[in-house]
């Protein structure tokens, strides 16, 4: 099976249109191939978290150079063509924000694609390989480009980003047992710490020090737009646009909002379910005592003992009634709110099964999660 990883620097070139080759419809693109060609992305923990820090940097950074792109050309313009200068930086500067931010909704709700998403949390035991990561001075550690003196790398500190990402993806694929049969693509534009220029092959390749780490192959890539020609065959010309991206998030908020209805649904069935039984049994016990009390009349204490166990049981009885009319109430809710996706090809195409017809049939025929 195949497995992509995006570096930090992917996800944020492409949130950012900032570097060549780089947009966000590159992502949709994985998205929708991923799904079709049955692959994985593999997503560490340490990724989201050095994106979220770097994506607001990354922004602040590119608009202050539109801006002082735009002040020197100020100096050298007509006064129209100033004004013309303006309006296309500023719209320069709000396609970016624009692009950011969807990008960025886009990224935190990857983890949430369970079928074709590989979450990864860090660990004490992760954290750990990649301290002695850095210690030893190994690809992907800064200190593995020191030359004699390495007190600048040492500033850095012994917790490096992307040796925890290596150390994640290695804990994985070895606790999964990958082996030589899969491959994991590897995409990022940091080739000095990750790899080295393979002049036989003429591209860079995974250096030997991290692919020992894998019990699968490791194939890099600089790209993104390269590895989907090179990997699913997919070819993206940049348009420089969010269009797909608004239209995938979408995609992906209408699929995730109807997951979380059906899990939901499910849910409330196995509540009633338990209810309805709790309910019989009550009504089972209520019965027999009400059995026990009719031929205990001459019998006044005892009687009197059976009676308020029955006032016991009724009580309980009627909490259980509460407990299935406000379930049902729910799960009205939830139907009602299940019926108005129907509209939308990909969900129907998603959750209706050949044999339900019309998409106004009993929702009692929708599928449910095991």
């Amino acid at each position: 099976m195949k497995y992509f990883f995006l570096d930090t620097c992917i996800y944020v070139a492409c949130s950012l249109i900032n570097k060549e080759g780089a947009h966000p419809d590159l992502l949709v693109a994985l998205f929708e191939n991923l799904k079709r060609n049955d692959a994985k992305l593999l997503l560490p923990d340490a990724v989201l978290h050095e994106y979220r820090r770097k994506v607001d940097i990354e922004l602040a950074k590119l608009a202050k150079d539109i801006d002082g792109f735009a002040a020197g050309g100020k100096n050298l313009a007509a006064a129209e063509d100033k004004r013309k200068l303006n309006d296309f930086f500023e719209q320069l500067k709000g396609e970016r924000k624009q692009a950011a931010e969807l990008a960025r909704e886009f990224v935190e709700r990857l983890p949430e694609e369970r079928g074709w998403v590989v979450g990864m949390p860090l660990t004490p035991e992760i954290v750990t390989a990649a301290v002695v990561t850095s210690l030893r001075g190994a690809k992907p550690s800064w200190r593995s480009r020191a030359v004699g003196d390495d007190s600048r790398a040492a500033e850095r500190g012994l917790l490096e980003v992307d040796c925890l990402i290596v150390s994640t993806l290695a804990e994985w694929a070895n606790r999964v047992r990958l082996s030589k049969d899969d491959v994991i693509l590897f995409c990022s534009d940091n080739h000095k710490d990750f790899a080295h220029f393979d002049h036989s092959e003429e591209r860079h390749v995974i250096d030997p020090a991290i692919q020992e780490l894998f019990p699968c192959p490791l194939e890099f890539h600089l790209r993104l737009g390269d590895m989907l020609r090179a990997e699913l065959g997919h070819d993206v010309s940049p348009p420089d646009r969010v269009d797909e991206m608004e239209k995938a998030l979408g995609a992906m908020r209408r699929d995730q909002d109807a997951m979380a209805l059906v899990d939901r649904r499910s849910t409330l069935d196995q509540e009633r379910h338990h209810a309805e039984a709790m309910r019989e049994q009550l009504l089972g016990a209520v019965a027999g005592l009400r059995s026990v009390r009719d031929v205990l009349t001459a019998k006044d204490e005892e009687g009197t003992e059976v009676a308020e166990e029955i006032a016991v049981l009724s009580r309980q009885l009627d909490d259980v009634e509460a407990q299935l009319a406000r379930l049902r109430s729910e799960e009205a809710e939830v139907n009602r709110a299940l019926h108005h996706p129907f509209g939308d090809p990909i969900w129907r195409q998603t959750y209706l099964t050949p044999e339900m017809g019309d998409s106004q049939g009993s929702l009692e025929d929708l599928p449910r999660p095991s």
